[in-house]
């Protein structure tokens, strides 16, 4: 079994990267990460984060063909 972890940042920037990871179970997904460096900052990329998974999700539902939305969560100061 392959080892967990970032196998390839795809995109970065000061705000969002965008990442190719292994989990555990050797499975790939594409991770975007939504960071903020001050009070207000952290607060917008939560909303953004909020927002894209939720069009994702909406969008599948619809039968669009967009990636599954497979999580939300609060990490290492980031989204």
């Amino acid at each position: 079994m392959e080892q967990a972890g970032v196998e390839r940042v795809l995109k970065a920037g000061a705000r969002r990267s965008v990442r190719l990871e292994r989990a555990a179970n050797g499975e790939l997904s594409v991770v975007k990460r939504f960071a903020g460096s001050s009070l207000a900052g952290a607060t917008l990329a939560r909303l953004r984060a909020q927002r894209e998974h939720r069009m994702l999700s909406e969008l599948r539902e619809r039968g669009l063909s967009v990636p599954r939305a497979l999580a939300l969560e609060h990490v290492d100061g980031g989204w």
